[in-house]
């Protein structure tokens, strides 16, 4: 069946055009394309061989959860843009690397370099993040001193990230940030191991969008919004201010005249940091609760415990109950392993005969 089924994805993916290239500086959400029900790659495969399981890599599910997250709120969106414009200027400018190094290590003793935001991984932020917050000071005068000593190109980059810099809504944004990366960069880093299981990635999840929705108080955000102010205050640069908002025109409200309006920045950006949580909490639920994790699960659940969920396993053909049940006993007296990789490796290991008694374990795996 793997060699069909191999066979199959391959026609299934070269009839689809599915445009891999030209991705470059994109987050390409392979999702989009392979789990459509009806036109997807998933729905052509499940034609043919209804029993062949989608999954979505749970690694590039939690990228792709931090992405949406951060990129609901245009504070948190523009503050890690100017971060990320930040460290290209460190990278590509000698100038201003020596100018920054030397003002950092003066206020210091130490510097932590300046860094641009890879445009497609999203789960390994937050260093470049905290370099910029622990070192804003530095940040600000060497950008300050680039913009007034260079009359080229470089100087009006320099002059215009002082601007975004010298804003208290960049501090807030880029801490707002944080709180939400952070979780998910331990999410994505948990998920690469090679000891995962299938169990472990659901459970995992959960524990993050639990941590996540936690947060999603008014008390959390008094403790960000405080934190911001006192470093905007040291720091003596813009406070934060409300945005601009345009009312929406009279065609599209009527006369209704009573909807809500923040009265205060605090109470407009609390409401964008609950939007960011929302959001990384709706991913999460979304893009970790597919059926075929939730299968492959039960599958592996009779793997590492020997109990069979019977209604899974009947659905194989390949997959004798009666001889898996007593396999299992067997495999699991004789060998210790907690993940199906263990497993496997164990199989490979045997001599014919002996991995001739274990042919529907071996099957399962």
């Amino acid at each position: 069946m793997g060699e069909n089924l191999a066979k199959v994805a391959t026609d299934v993916l070269l009839r689809l055009h599915l445009p891999l290239s030209g991705l470059r500086g994109q987050t390409y959400d392979g999702a989009a394309n392979m789990s459509g029900n009806k036109n997807g790659a998933q729905a052509r495969i499940r034609e043919m061989q209804p029993l062949a399981l989608y999954v979505h890599c749970g690694a590039h599910c939690a990228n792709l959860v931090t992405k949406a997250a951060c990129t609901a709120s245009s504070l948190t969106s523009d503050a890690l843009d100017w971060v990320h414009k930040l460290g290209c200027l460190y990278k590509l400018s000698s100038k201003y690397k020596s100018k920054f190094v030397n003002i950092a290590t003066a206020s210091s003793g130490t510097v932590s370099n300046l860094q641009p935001l890879c445009q497609m991984r999203w789960t390994v932020r937050t260093t470049a993040i905290w370099s910029v917050l622990h070192q804003y000071e530095s940040v600000l005068l060497s950008l300050e001193d680039m913009a007034q000593t260079d009359t080229s190109d470089t100087g009006v980059t320099a002059r215009g990230l002082l601007e975004r810099f010298g804003k208290g809504t960049t501090v807030l944004g880029l801490m707002m940030a944080t709180e939400v990366i952070q979780e998910l960069e331990c999410l994505n880093c948990t998920l690469q191991k090679r000891t995962e299981t299938v169990s472990g990635m659901l459970s995992a999840a959960d524990y993050v969008r639990t941590t996540l929705r936690a947060k999603r108080t008014e008390e959390k955000f008094q403790e960000i919004y405080s934190h911001t102010t006192e470093m905007i205050t040291k720091l003596n640069i813009q406070p934060i201010t409300m945005p601009h908002i345009r009312r929406p025109p009279k065609c599209l409200i009527g006369n209704v005249t009573t909807a809500h309006k923040p009265t205060t920045p605090e109470e407009h950006y609390r409401a964008d940091f609950f939007k960011v949580l929302d959001t990384a909490d709706i991913q999460l639920k979304e893009r970790f609760d597919q059926g075929g994790l939730k299968t492959l699960a039960k599958l592996e659940e009779s793997l590492l415990t020997g109990e069979m969920d019977t209604a899974v396993v009947d659905q194989y053909h390949e997959l004798n109950q009666k001889s898996l049940k007593v396999q299992l006993k067997m495999f699991k007296l004789q060998y210790t392993y907690t993940n199906t990789s263990e497993a496997a490796t164990i199989l490979r290991n045997q001599l014919p005969e002996v991995c001739g008694l274990f042919n529907q374990v071996e099957a399962l795996v």
